[in-house]
């Protein structure tokens, strides 16, 4: 759900006190990359009791299923649709390895969290996460500037750069019974450019895929969250809507008196 919810009439962001047997029309304003914007979707309502899952019109592309063999865990299914890397996008150089996977979960009842659920591991790993190289930290930091310059990393979690995509896995939570497709994404350190990696998860025991050179195909999907040009405070707003209700009862009584 995108913040401008709360800022288009009938935006519904928040916990509201709905009467008994009322009708309420609201609104919510979602953001998709582009690429998906003709393809099917359908809205989940999150109830205490049983979920709602509304189909939206319009769309004119049919969303696919996944296909493959999966890798199983307790109650979820994993698709791998494509590993590949990312060198730019936009103006931007970057050194990302991109997963691009889809969760299928089963209808038990349960939804699934996968916190920390992946990594990318270096072929020289032994069971270290990373260590300090010291000759490296002398020649690019100096032992007077620890900049962490001299580290080397072996494991690899998620980059903060998987959190500014609208596709990103930050939200580690796949609903009950839904299938959820994201973009695991990856930062490779410049150290770590010559090694090969495999993707990994301590939730998918069978899951070890080799991370191919060749670049991922699908980069329209990489498509960053959108920020406000304006402030989304409510207490601002509710301040601004009051000082402007009273200046239009000033002017009235102002006409008035005349």
């Amino acid at each position: 759900l995108h913040q401008l919810t709360r800022n288009v009439p009938f935006g519904f962001n928040e916990t509201r006190m709905v009467a008994p047997g009322s009708f309420n029309k609201v609104r919510f304003v979602f953001e998709i990359p582009r690429a998906l914007a003709e393809n099917t979707s359908q809205l989940f309502v999150d109830l205490r009791e049983d979920d709602v899952v509304l189909p939206l019109t319009g769309a004119r592309v049919a969303t696919p299923e996944p296909s493959g063999q999966p890798v199983a865990a307790e109650g979820i299914e994993l698709y791998v649709n494509q590993i590949g890397r990312v060198k730019d996008l936009g103006s931007a150089e970057v050194n990302y390895v991109v997963a691009d996977v889809t969760f299928v979960d089963a209808q038990d009842g349960f939804g699934t969290e996968l916190f920390d659920g992946f990594h990318l591991i270096r072929d020289d790993y032994s069971g270290v996460s990373s260590e300090v190289d010291t000759s490296k930290l002398v020649t690019e930091g100096g032992l007077g500037d620890f900049t962490g310059s001299g580290e080397v990393l072996y494991r690899l979690m998620p980059g903060a750069a998987d959190a500014q995509f609208v596709l990103g896995f930050d939200d580690p939570v796949v609903k009950d019974g839904l299938t959820r497709r994201v973009l695991i994404v990856f930062e490779i350190p410049a150290d770590g450019e010559d090694h090969q990696w495999t993707l990994q998860s301590d939730i998918f025991k069978d899951l070890n895929r080799n991370i191919p050179l060749e670049d991922y195909t699908h980069p329209g999907l990489l498509g960053y969250k959108t920020e406000p040009g304006f402030t989304l405070d409510s207490a601002d707003f509710e301040h601004n809507l009051s000082m402007a209700i009273a200046a239009a009862i000033r002017e009235h009584q102002a006409r008035q008196a005349a």
